[in-house]
């Protein structure tokens, strides 16, 4: 394991930069989760049990996106293994961030915004349904799912609850807007990493998509 030896969890949502973070630690040498096993284990992130998530984070050194990125997982695991360090990445401007995300669901579901729920509850990534089942145990499917403010206020309590928790602790965790010039510097020094990267990776909302539709043979 590289830097101090610890494991490092990063928290934040999607469309925050979490590809760009994955592909940096991957350059200096963590090794990451198999995504789609450990965003397998929502129906356990929903009866917050964490005992398959942890047994995971076992065989890995870093971790992003669901159910890392969720809400109580960040708890759980800074009490299953002790030192371990947290990235919460985020967008200062919430209204930017829900924009990106429901361009990216779009893009991902092939359709316009908001997709049809019918659409959503059997669209084959992970598993059938699995996106339906993520924001019903989320946000919530009330009304819409996509519904804009009750998404972004969601995104912000989760911010502010994680903010909350480390407040005494920076040794622990790091909040980066990955637009931040200084944000590799920062990334890098919490880390104790001494191989930098040359820059901060432009990981695409479209080639997010192009590489989840490839794995999931979305596409003919």
């Amino acid at each position: 394991m590289v830097g101090n030896g610890c494991k490092v969890f990063c928290i934040g949502f999607a469309k925050t930069g979490t590809t760009s973070l994955k592909t940096v630690l991957e350059e200096v040498g963590y090794r990451t989760q198999d995504v789609a096993e450990s965003a397998s284990l929502i129906e356990d992130w929903a009866r917050r049990d964490y005992r398959s998530l942890i047994e995971l984070c076992k065989r890995s050194d870093a971790f992003q996106d669901v159910p890392f990125n969720l809400p109580f997982t960040y708890q759980a695991l800074d009490a299953a293994f002790p030192g371990s360090k947290f990235v919460l990445t985020f967008r200062e401007d919430s209204e930017k961030w829900y924009r990106s995300w429901s361009t990216f669901i779009a893009a991902l579901l092939g359709t316009d915004f908001p997709p049809e729920e019918t659409l959503v509850k059997t669209f084959p990534v992970v598993y059938d349904g699995w996106l339906w089942r993520l924001l019903e145990v989320t946000a919530g499917t009330e009304g819409s799912p996509f519904d804009r403010e009750k998404v972004i206020r969601y995104y912000e309590a989760h911010n502010a609850s994680i903010r909350e928790y480390f407040r005494f602790r920076p040794e622990s965790f790091l909040a980066i807007e990955l637009g931040d010039p200084m944000a590799l510097d920062r990334l890098c020094e919490f880390l104790e990493v001494e191989q930098r990267p040359v820059g901060m990776p432009n990981i695409t909302s479209k080639m997010i998509v192009h590489g989840v539709r490839t794995v999931w043979k979305l596409d003919p």
